[in-house]
């Protein structure tokens, strides 16, 4: 049986009968073959989806150094070494330059904020708190805490912390802190040592997903920074992560029943839970997707920029598909690609199209399209992988296969350029 490829997060999760501190995020899924949620609500039943025509890879058209990237505008960040090196286009000339920081350090809707937890290992875990003045304030914690998450306004910040005795997690606090004064911390949740994911709904509330008791239903609670709580759902296995919309209407989780991983969508608001079925091809008891930037698995979860349609698929045997769902009308569709699975779904800007990068099982070959959310229909557009929309839907900036650098190409004819020529180099972001 294949097992996803898992981050080395923070530090490991409760297994069997031995436990160390908590990993990352949300906690990982103990892949038990449990029975598939059942919705304890649904505005409308799972829908039907029938595959388009199979997705073929076309021939690669030649790169014209040069001449793509002189219609592309704005700055874009790569990955250089340890670098994060900002390059002006259409030319590339490098206009800034800084040490890799931690990518998955959360930063706050104004930009002024940054948290990340590091230095992790068997004396417990950090966070690291910056500050718009460049000033640096760090916590320490003697066991494993979540990576942190701020509220939609940028004002506090959320994570969970683990509380160990000896080799057993015992309990999760959901603790929220204002940065400006980072030793005042609130608990406004507690579970056993369970998955408990959250995720924030609005500035006052946080909705939360804790297992009563191993084996059981994911209890999802709507809790006021004060503590107060009120129940808006039940999911009836264990929820491992939440992926929350843009929008901040929906989040989207997966569980692992009997027939393999499946996809549903939580209304915030109103607790409904939606079925929108199978994620991908592979049996029960896999691990869950991981919801990471640096971590590509075959199951992907992607939202729309509008939070009304959900990108996902997955598994790493074929048939290898990509769904396609309006939250609002119910409709889906389904892309059918030949030759591995979609290990990358990225939305343009407007939401208009979807470029999806499939990944073989060896991870060798990788092939790019752009897909219709409408209709399912995809169109090859080149070869390779980890892709960044330009700002105005024009061009992708990405890895060519087996070509040292970073290439802009035309989503609508295929060609491209190179705007670097360095080995390992990746673009990250595009402004």
């Amino acid at each position: 049986m294949r097992q996803y490829l898992i981050a080395p997060v923070i530090i490991a999760l409760l297994v069997g009968s031995v436990a160390i501190a908590s990993p990352a995020a949300f906690g990982l899924g103990d892949g038990s073959a449990e029975e598939a949620a059942t919705p304890t609500a649904a505005p409308t039943d799972a829908p039907t989806v029938e595959p388009t025509a199979v997705a073929t890879p076309t021939a690669q058209p030649s790169a014209t150094p040069g001449v793509v990237s002189d219609g592309a505008s704005g700055r874009l960040t790569i990955l250089r070494g340890g670098d994060f090196v900002t390059l002006q286009l259409p030319g590339g000339e490098e206009v800034a330059r800084e040490p890799s920081r931690n990518l998955s350090a959360a930063v706050s809707a104004d930009g002024q904020w940054t948290a990340a937890v590091h230095e992790c290992g068997a004396q417990g875990c950090s966070l690291k708190i910056t500050g718009p003045d460049a000033t640096e304030t760090v916590l320490r914690f003697e066991s494993g805490v979540s990576t942190p998450v701020w509220s939609p306004e940028g004002a506090t910040l959320a994570l969970v912390i683990d509380h160990v005795a000896g080799d057993f997690i015992t309990s999760r606090d959901l603790v929220v802190l204002d940065p400006r004064a980072p030793d005042v911390q609130t608990v406004v949740f507690s579970s056993g040592p369970f998955l408990m994911p959250f995720v924030w709904e609005d500035a006052g509330h946080l909705v939360v997903a804790a297992a009563p008791g191993e084996g059981a239903a994911s209890r999802v609670v709507r809790v006021a920074l004060d503590g107060t709580q009120e129940d808006v759902g039940l999911a009836e296995s264990q929820i491992a992560y939440f992926y929350p919309s843009a929008d901040g209407r929906t989040a989207a989780f997966t569980q692992n029943g009997a027939n393999g991983w499946r996809l549903f969508a939580l209304d915030l608001a109103s607790g409904a839970i939606t079925d929108y079925g199978s994620m991908g091809s592979d049996p029960a008891g896999t691990q869950p997707p991981v919801p990471s930037a640096t971590v590509k698995g075959p199951m992907y979860v992607a939202w729309s920029p509008d939070g009304r349609q959900l990108g996902f698929g997955g598994g790493y045997d074929a048939p290898y598909f990509m769904t396609i769902v309006d939250l609002d009308s119910g409709a889906a569709v389904r892309t059918q690609f030949e030759e591995g699975y979609p290990g990358e779904i990225k939305w343009s800007p407007d939401g208009s199209r979807v470029a999806v990068s499939t990944y073989d099982v060896e991870r060798t070959r990788h092939e790019v399209y752009i897909v219709d959310p409408a209709t399912g229909a995809s169109r090859h557009v080149s070869s390779g992988c980890v892709i960044v929309w330009s700002p105005d839907g024009r061009f992708l900036a990405q890895h060519i296969d087996h070509t040292p650098g970073v290439a802009i190409v035309d989503v609508e004819t295929g060609e491209y350029g190179m705007i670097t020529d360095v080995f390992g180099e990746t673009p990250l972001w595009w402004e």
